[in-house]
């Protein structure tokens, strides 16, 4: 969702919106497969003239790759998270630039903090067989000489 400031010093505060903004370019990246029944309302503020605050309310699907299978996980996000926005720069804000609040950035990176860094289908399980093979191959391979050494470390 775009405000530019104009519409913002209109607004009667606080001013609650529903955005329905379009994050295809989160497709294809971080393991996004596909987002599904993306809901986004918010509660916006006036701080002082050049910031405002934005509660915002994240519902959706994401459809995402498991770690094992590479088979499609659907994971339900569902997150509140506060954000402020300013014509000034700085680190703990989003900048208002060319006198328009964009609020794609601040959902985008929500996104990806809240999303999990794996998934796993139901049923599928990891299991590392070659672990047992390296520590049966370490063993045959220590020098006689240096056998007792081992048991130091």
């Amino acid at each position: 969702m775009r405000f530019s400031l104009q519409q913002l010093r209109k607004f009667s505060k606080p001013y609650s919106f529903k955005d329905d903004v379009s994050l295809d370019e989160l497709i294809g990246f971080e393991g996004i497969l596909k987002i599904l029944n993306l809901d986004i309302e918010g509660l916006l503020n006036e701080v002082d003239y050049n910031t405002f605050t934005i509660d915002f309310h994240l519902k959706c699907d994401l459809v995402l790759e498991c770690a094992v299978s590479l088979e499609e996980v659907l994971y339900p996000l569902d997150i509140n998270f506060k954000e402020v926005f300013s014509l000034e720069e700085d680190d703990e804000t989003f900048k208002i630039e060319q006198n328009t609040l964009d609020t794609k950035e601040a959902i985008i990176t929500n996104i990806l903090v809240n999303k999990p860094v794996k998934v796993y289908k139901e049923g599928v399980s990891f299991t590392d067989e070659d672990e047992h093979f390296q520590d049966e191959e370490e063993d045959e391979g220590i020098n006689p000489a240096f056998k007792s050494l081992k048991d130091l470390l």
